[in-house]
């Protein structure tokens, strides 16, 4: 499936709540949402598959909570 303009909004939301789930810290749940705004800004174009975005953003938001898996 293809990115469409709403999917913006989506991850950006999943991102902070993977954050929420992974720390209380709010200067770090701040820090992940940057990083996954400018994750976005690189990888998020309109002939890109929504899942591979996704896949890379969450990986460089992860790495900057020090959690492989908030969902644990």
């Amino acid at each position: 499936m293809k990115v469409d303009a709403r999917c913006i909004e989506c991850l950006l939301s999943r991102v902070r709540y993977e954050a929420k789930l992974s720390t209380g810290d709010e200067e770090k749940i701040m820090k992940a949402c940057l990083t996954g705004l400018r994750a976005m800004c690189n990888y998020f174009r309109p002939d890109e598959c929504s899942g591979r975005v996704a896949t890379l953003v969450h990986r460089e938001v992860y790495e900057v909570l020090g959690d492989s898996d908030p969902y644990k």
